[in-house]
C-alpha cells in the first residue's frame, strides 16, 4: 500500500505541474455536458455531506452501541447462510469505477473535465482516501471475520469502490453514476460474501470513499479560482512613448493580457 501510495504521489505531482496547461481543454469540446443538481456541484454543500456521514456514523456505531453490535453479527450469520466457495471478483472490481472515471471521456462520453484534471482528482481522492482508511485500520484494529488479520475496519476495497463510483456520478451525471454505483455495491457485498468484512467495515468505506470524491472536486474548484485570480494579477503592458528603456507617460501603456 506504501508503494502505491509513493507512485501515485510521483504521478499527481507531474500531472499538477502541467495543469495550468491543459484544465481548458476538455476531451469533447462540442459534446453537451451532463446536467449537475446541486449534490454534485463542484463546490461545498452541506446536503452533499448527509448520505456519507450517515453510513460512516451507522458502521462506527457497531463498534459501540450494543444493540447495534449484535445487527452487525446478525447481518454476517445470515450472509453465512448463502455463503458458497469464495468469488474473488471483487480484488478486480474494485478499480473498475476509477478506471472507469478516467478513459470515458477520452472515449467520446460528455465530460465536466479535461483528462489531466480527472487525473489530479482522482489522484488525490484516493490518496485522502487511502490515508484516512489505513489510519482507521492501524489504530482501530479490528478482527476480521474470518480471523485472518486485525485490519477489518473500514472496507478499503469498498471504499475504492465507492470512490471510484461517486467520482463518475459528479463527473458524468447521474445515468453512468447509478451503473457505477451498482458495482461499488457488488464489492461491498462480496466483501461479506467472502468473509472478510463485517457490515459496518463496508458501510464506513462506503461513506469514507464518497468523501473522498467529493472533497477532490471542492478542492479542484478551489485550486482553479486561486489559479484564475493569480493569472488575472499577472498583466503585461506596452508603453507607446518610450525613451531610453523608460516610459516617459506611464498612462499610454496598453494592456497586452
Amino acid at each position: 500500500m506504501r508503494r502505491n501510495l509513493l507512485c501515485v504521489t510521483a504521478l499527481l505531482g507531474g500531472v499538477f505541474a502541467s495543469y495550468p496547461l491543459y484544465a481548458a481543454r476538455p476531451d469533447s469540446v462540442n459534446a453537451v455536458l451532463p446536467a449537475c443538481t446541486a449534490d454534485c456541484s463542484p463546490t461545498f454543500r452541506v446536503r452533499q455531506i448527509i448520505v456519507p456521514t450517515v453510513l460512516v456514523a451507522t458502521g462506527a456505531s457497531c463498534l459501540f452501541v450494543p444493540p447495534m453490535k449484535e445487527a452487525n453479527k446478525a447481518v454476517n450469520q445470515r450472509i453465512k447462510h448463502w455463503r458458497g466457495r469464495p468469488l474473488r471478483a471483487d480484488d478486480y472490481l474494485q478499480y473498475v469505477p476509477v478506471a472507469s472515471y478516467l478513459m470515458m471521456g477520452s472515449l467520446g462520453v460528455p465530460s465536466k473535465h479535461s483528462f489531466p484534471e480527472r487525473f489530479v482528482m482522482a489522484a488525490t481522492s484516493y490518496l485522502a482516501m487511502g490515508f484516512v482508511v489505513n489510519s482507521l485500520k492501524h489504530s482501530i484494529r479490528n478482527l476480521r471475520p474470518d480471523h485472518s488479520a486485525y485490519n477489518s475496519f473500514p472496507s478499503g476495497h469498498t471504499a475504492t469502490a465507492f470512490c471510484g463510483a461517486e467520482l463518475i456520478r459528479m463527473e458524468y451525471g447521474t445515468g453512468y453514476g447509478l451503473a457505477a454505483y451498482t458495482a461499488a455495491c457488488g464489492v461491498g457485498f462480496l466483501r461479506m460474501y467472502n468473509n472478510r468484512h463485517w457490515a459496518k467495515d463496508v458501510l464506513v468505506g462506503a461513506g469514507i470513499g464518497i468523501l473522498s470524491a467529493r472533497a477532490s472536486y471542492w478542492l479542484h474548484t478551489s485550486i482553479g479560482k486561486w489559479l484564475h485570480h493569480t493569472s488575472n494579477r499577472k498583466k503585461t503592458y506596452l508603453c507607446t512613448d518610450l525613451y531610453n528603456g523608460v516610459c516617459n507617460n506611464p498612462s499610454r501603456r496598453r494592456k497586452l493580457n
